[in-house]
Formats: structure tokens, sequence, C-alpha cells
């Protein structure tokens, strides 16, 4: 749950296989049928290990300004040398009310 808003919204990731969702969702949406107010889309465009997913979990620092997460099974690198492999942890600011994902460079 997010501190805002009397802990109103919550982040989720579904982790699902194909297409997976990294969203905040409001627990009193006005029309429950509707309460997803952000998301970003993992679109799966192939089965490759190279291919974004969300995968290990989220962590949310205490204040609720920002969210990490783990691209779990994402590792763009293609060279042939293990050790120069890796996976990629996101950094998204969260801003307004209802909180936005906005990603940090």
């Amino acid at each position: 749950m997010l501190p805002q808003d009397s802990e109103r919204y919550v982040v989720v990731t579904d982790g699902a296989y194909g297409d997976e969702h990294l969203r905040i969702v409001d627990t009193q949406a006005a029309d429950p049928s509707q309460p997803i107010v952000a998301n970003v889309d993992y679109e799966r465009t192939s089965s490759d290990a190279r291919a974004p997913a969300l995968f290990y979990g989220l962590a949310l620092t205490a204040d609720g300004s920002r969210i990490y997460v783990s691209d779990g099974g994402y590792d763009p690198s293609t060279d042939p040398d293990r050790h120069k492999h890796y996976n990629l942890v996101e950094l998204f600011d969260l801003a307004g009310s209802p909180p936005q994902l906005v990603p940090r460079a």
C-alpha cells in the first residue's frame, strides 16, 4: 500500500506469463470496474530471455515516493561471457493524486 491518501492505493504486478503489467490500483475507486489509475505494460514480444519481464519483486521507499521494480528475466546482454550478463532494476517516481508511475533514468 502507498502511504498517500490514507493508503488508498496499492502497487501490483501480475508477474504472469505473456503480457505483464505494473499497476497502481485504487482500492476505493468510484467505479469498481475501473480501479487502475496507472499502468506500465511489459508486452511479451518473444520467449527470448532478453524480453522485459516482471518476476522478482517490488520495493517501495518508506515515504512512498519511489518504487524499484526488478526485471527478473530481462537480460539485454548478448555477450557469450556469462559474467557480463545482468538483470535490470527499474526506478519509478510516484507522483500526483492519484499517483502515477513516472520512469526515472
